[in-house]
């Protein structure tokens, strides 16, 4: 059997991540850091939650030093000090979630709009460059080291990249060339299609899946407001996750100017969640970088039309796996068309398709990749 050590730091991605690693195989040490969301999930009677000092640091280096495998869901600051001393026969996985990279070359994943819609380009990217350095002088004084050294040095260390396709993981190894091993991290088998209303025609249509820039929605907004065909159909632009700033407020400007247009402000729960996305038409996505996965899984799940931009490389990959998924040019021309639903039998093969693609993925084929890797050694 294998000890496994879990380190998190948001809470949402606590039961996603015990549900990949349970398994006879595997003993699972969960260890959460203090701070944002409070987790009441299913895991929480074996939860051990430490501060983020010191103190607290040695303890986890402690139990991560007797594990076979560390899991880091997302390589953070503190994650990174932590991987960089452990002994060297500890293998570590990091499960990667996007900021860490994608975040380090902003500019390459924002629109024209979004950047324009900062206010003074230069002062955001002088925050950019002041944050920077605020994070390096915090890790002086409170930890004795640079972080972003720290952060470096850990890409080295970690022995597997867990990323959701290979696709994504070839796209940032043309920018970061020494990422470790890939290992394949499974879709949730939760995600399964459903049968449900295969008539989706009139149903309201989703836009972004938070409120964070990289969605770059004012693209869209532009889009829906150049139709002529816009008001025969309804947005709802997904607003309920992410930081109230410049951005925000001026993508809720430029939407006021639309009725059609609706913003969901709520955070839903998991059950909600699903039941949304069972009762629109469309998915819109923006993002030029891989984001709201889940969004457009449960999509595909309840046959709902999904649009996502070219440069993204979910695109691709989705393309790779033969699903029916559209551009953002042909959201444009789908509103005047009146064609932002699938057919029924457009659906019932997009299902198919994610039922395929979890079938040859399973969380059970990733449990044995990484117990052979482990054992391998």
């Amino acid at each position: 059997m294998l000890n496994i050590v879990q380190i998190h730091t948001d809470s949402k991605f606590i039961d996603e991540g015990m549900s990949r690693f349970e398994s006879k195989f595997f003993r699972n040490t969960l260890i959460i850091f203090k701070g944002g969301r409070k987790y009441h999930g299913k895991h929480r009677e074996i939860a051990n939650v430490f501060k983020r000092n010191r103190k607290s640091i040695k303890k986890i280096i402690d139990i991560c030093s007797n594990a076979d495998l560390v899991v880091l869901f997302d390589l953070d600051e503190i994650k990174s000090y932590i991987t960089n001393r452990l002994p060297k026969e500890t293998k570590i996985a990091w499960r990667f979630f996007g900021h860490e990279l994608y975040g380090r070359k902003t500019k390459t994943f924002l629109s024209k709009l979004t950047i324009e819609a900062i206010k003074n380009k230069w002062f955001f990217y002088l925050w950019q460059r002041l944050k920077r350095r605020l994070k390096k002088i915090k890790g002086y004084i409170k930890w004795g080291v640079d972080f972003e050294k720290e952060f470096k040095i850990a890409l080295k260390r970690v022995d597997y990249f867990l990323c959701t396709s290979q696709e994504e993981c070839n796209f940032l190894k043309k920018i970061w060339p020494g990422l470790p091993q890939f290992i394949r991290f499974p879709i949730i088998n939760s995600i399964k299609a459903i049968a449900g209303n295969l008539d989706k025609r009139g149903l309201p249509v989703v836009v972004g899946h938070n409120k964070i820039v990289w969605n770059n929605h004012l693209e869209l907004i532009e889009i829906i407001g150049n139709s002529n065909n816009r008001k025969k159909h309804n947005f709802l632009l997904l607003f309920s996750y992410g930081l109230e700033n410049k951005y925000t407020r001026t993508v809720r400007e430029k939407a006021s100017g639309y009725p059609e247009i609706k913003f969901i402000e709520k955070f839903m729960s998991k059950e909600e969640f699903e039941v949304f996305y069972s009762q629109v038409s469309a998915l819109v996505i923006n993002t030029y970088r891989q984001a709201g996965l889940g969004n457009i899984f449960q999509a595909i799940k309840n046959g709902v039309k999904v649009y996502l931009n070219g440069k993204n490389i979910v695109l691709q990959w989705l393309k790779n796996e033969r699903f029916l998924i559209f551009t953002i040019k042909d959201f444009a021309n789908d509103i005047e068309d009146d064609n932002l639903a699938l057919g029924k039998q457009e659906i019932i093969y997009n299902q198919k398709r994610l039922d395929n693609m979890l079938g040859k993925r399973s969380i059970e084929d990733f449990q044995k990749a990484i117990y052979d890797k482990i054992n391998e050694f």
